[in-house]
């Protein structure tokens, strides 16, 4: 889920993340690879979640993985930006 967003630039607007989320088919990758694996998905439609990039972003928030700025944009702690290879200006580099 985060590796479509690495080279991103944090914080950004959501129309973003969630632009480069459905370029890459990234929540429909994750439902259909949880079904063949056997792990509960990010977001299950069988809960009455609606499923698009949202809600995908909601369970990351919800986990701490992913926050939103008072500002509005989204946000994602150091410690998972950089795994991720997200970039952050001013901030420590992916390696």
């Amino acid at each position: 889920m985060l590796a479509p967003l690495a080279g991103l630039l944090l914080p950004q607007e959501e129309e973003q993340v969630f632009a480069v989320w459905r370029r890459a088919g990234t929540l429909r990758a994750a439902i259909d690879d949880a079904r063949k694996e056997g792990y509960l998905p990010p977001v299950d439609p069988r809960r009455g979640q609606e499923v698009h990039e949202r809600a995908l972003y909601t369970e990351m928030e919800r986990i701490g993985v992913m926050l939103r700025r008072k500002d509005g944009r989204i946000d994602m702690p150091d410690l998972f930006r950089v795994a991720a290879k997200l970039l952050k200006k001013g901030g420590t580099a992916p390696l």
